[in-house]
């Protein structure tokens, strides 16, 4: 299964912004079909703070298989929360989300993605 993410996710976001995160979960046949929510047996979400490995906002192997939808579109918008600042005196946090799942039983995928958010000085 080979999941399709918009390179428009990956780059820069400004700390506290509210993302959406889209992609298409696809099988990894020749001529890749999408693979509806319905037939995902799980599908988890973590994101970490690639420098320490911190969980941000409770974001540890969270079920997001509701969030896929009959055709195959996974839709998942980000908070405030999870755009935070972890560290105040670094002016970059690099970030990873670890999209994990499982279907027909024995089947496994996983797609790491990893971004960039912003320190605003001035934001609280």
């Amino acid at each position: 299964m080979a999941l399709r993410v918009p390179d428009s996710f990956l780059g820069r976001f400004r700390e506290r912004d509210t993302p959406v995160l889209r992609a298409m979960v696809k099988d990894n046949s020749a001529t890749p079909v999408a693979i509806p929510g319905s037939s995902l047996d799980t599908m988890t979400l973590t994101m970490y703070d690639e420098a320490t490995s911190a969980i941000v906002n409770a974001r540890d192997h969270v079920d997001v298989k509701a969030n896929v939808d009959g055709n195959g579109l996974l839709t998942f918008q980000l908070t405030t929360a999870d755009m935070a600042i972890l560290a105040a005196t670094k002016s970059l946090e690099q970030r990873r989300i670890l999209l994990e799942w499982t279907w027909d039983t024995t089947k496994r995928g996983s797609w790491e993605i990893q971004f960039i958010v912003v320190n605003l000085l001035k934001v609280p």
